[in-house]
């Protein structure tokens, strides 16, 4: 059985991880610029709504909003860009 953990494949019997980038599936392989996408967007709609998220940092739960949400969404934005080739 394969489990998705923080862009990577992990073997639950074996516990070998490889990047999504490898996968045999081209649905997983595009995933992780699925999921930077849906994270831009997260912080978008939060910035537009003047709503803080929750995000895990170093395994620690962490509230994000203003400024900080701002930093994050510029940073976030440039690793979409810069995975879809852009």
């Amino acid at each position: 059985m394969t489990a998705i953990h923080l862009g990577y494949l992990q073997n639950t019997h074996t516990g070998q991880q490889r990047s999504l980038a490898q996968a045999k599936n081209p649905d997983l392989q595009a995933s992780m610029a699925a999921m930077q996408r849906a994270a831009v967007s997260a912080r978008q709609i939060a910035l537009q709504t003047h709503t803080a998220i929750v995000t895990m940092k170093s395994g620690q739960m962490v509230r994000l909003e203003g400024e900080q949400l701002q930093m994050e969404l510029a940073q976030l934005t440039q690793a979409t860009a810069k995975a879809l080739g852009k």
